[in-house]
């Protein structure tokens, strides 16, 4: 299984921002950190927010995770976890 937190760790750097510039009132750097490191997970919703900050989408980090081959499965879940996310349930219909 892939470790999110050290894929996460290399788009923020390439992106050239630091945790704090990530971190607010929704998420901490010592969240953000612990994740990173692989030390703890992040809710649902504070990863989308964090990945929102970053300008960066979920299926743009599932495609990382992944060596950027894109798996359909992987597609679909990268959308219901946005539409779930969004309380779009129409969309998750």
């Amino acid at each position: 299984m892939p470790n999110y937190g050290e894929v996460f760790k290399e788009l923020r750097i390439n992106r050239n921002l630091t945790l704090s510039q990530l971190a607010d009132e929704e998420v901490s750097i010592a969240q953000l950190s612990r994740f990173e490191r692989g030390e703890s997970d992040l809710s649902i919703s504070k990863f989308f927010h964090a990945l929102d900050k970053m300008h960066l989408t979920a299926d743009e980090f599932m495609d990382r995770v992944h060596d950027y081959k894109r798996i359909d499965q992987i597609s679909l879940m990268s959308q219901m976890a946005k539409r779930h996310y969004q309380s779009d349930v129409a969309g998750l219909e």
